[in-house]
């Protein structure tokens, strides 16, 4: 049980190991020493956790008890990780769509997503997207429907965040076909 605490106690206490390379900069050597010390920690408190949790099934049991186990460990961390993707998928579209508008000059953006991605579909249109038909694609070897979107400028000027810098993207200019 000791050991359970310890782990529980070293894996978020390793994120300090990237705190110090942030204060000290970029330096590879210091990167491979952050990423071992959270690596360290991780495996440690992983093998802890498996270990304890070996250490309540019953033999007869084992496979069935530890599976059980394993998926209720992880479950909250699923949960969370569809939220933070949604998220991320929501800023990353953002930055693009400012990248296409504000710094290629695009009249108009488009986007695809499986019908049944209920996700990407709710992003389209939270930042501002227009249904624009439905097309076909092909999923895991097998046709799917895809919702089709479009956003214009004058939908997405109204939201266009003003947080979002961007930097040389005159220099592409010279590199892309645009007129």
């Amino acid at each position: 049980m000791r050991a359970l605490v310890i782990g529980a106690f070293l894996a978020p206490v390793s994120h300090l190991a990237f705190a110090w390379l942030a204060v000290l900069g970029p330096d590879l050597h210091a990167l491979l020493i952050a990423i071992g010390i959270e690596n360290a920690a991780s495996g440690f408190a992983g093998t802890v956790l498996i270990a304890y949790m070996s250490s309540l099934t019953r033999v007869g049991f084992t496979a069935t008890q530890y599976a059980l186990f394993s998926s209720l460990y992880s479950l909250p961390g699923k949960l969370r990780r569809t939220y933070v993707l949604h998220k991320y998928e929501a800023e990353m579209r953002e930055a693009i769509l400012h990248l296409a508008f504000d710094g290629l000059a695009a009249k108009e953006a488009g986007s695809d997503a499986f019908v049944d991605n209920h996700g990407s579909n709710a992003v389209s249109r939270s930042l501002g997207y227009q249904p624009n038909g439905f097309d076909w694609g092909t999923r895991r070897g097998e046709p799917a429907q895809l919702n089709r979107w479009r956003l214009d400028r004058a939908a997405w000027e109204p939201q266009r965040r003003d947080d979002i810098r961007l930097h040389n993207v005159d220099a592409c200019h010279a590199l892309l076909p645009l007129t």
